[in-house]
């Protein structure tokens, strides 16, 4: 099997994001975030290829008082229609899997593991939660089925 790339998303005004190149039972992360507009989005889907692609999942929660931000729900929508139009053109497979969200402090990847593992940016918190969720697919979900020897920093 060659290399897959993973990719994990925390969707919203700014995403977090989390790359994950997989080979031979081992994955390089490399995390950040951006603040997109849709099309760019498009692009670096594009560019980069995924055979995975992950995120957090849009849990609706009425807040009194509060605007809802719905441009998660728009970053959400063009994964999935990347992957379908991928799945569409091309024989290689995208898959993709929704998780929900995970709180920094009652996540087994907590803000002191990753930093314990040399994977925290300061300053980055939509990166790591885009990271927290690469890493719960890689241990927890259909990702382990590719690890056999961990992760590391790109």
């Amino acid at each position: 099997m060659g290399n897959l790339i993973a990719v994990a998303f925390d969707p919203g005004i700014t995403t977090g994001y989390a790359v994950g190149v997989l080979e031979d039972g081992s994955m390089s992360v490399r995390p950040d975030q951006a603040q997109y507009e849709l099309m760019d989005l498009w692009a670096y889907l594009h560019f980069t290829r995924p055979d995975w692609l992950i995120w957090e999942k849009f849990v609706f929660r009425k807040r009194t008082g509060e605007g809802v931000e719905l441009f998660s729900r728009e970053i959400i929508g063009v994964l999935r229609l990347y992957a379908q139009i991928a799945n569409e053109k091309r024989k290689d497979v995208v898959r993709t899997h929704e998780q929900m969200p995970m709180k920094s402090a009652g996540s087994y990847y907590s803000d002191t593991k990753i930093s314990d593992d040399g994977l925290w940016i300061p300053g980055k918190p939509h990166a790591m939660d885009a990271l927290r969720h690469l890493l719960y697919w890689f241990t927890f979900g259909p990702g382990y089925q590719y690890n056999t020897k961990g992760y590391h920093s790109a």
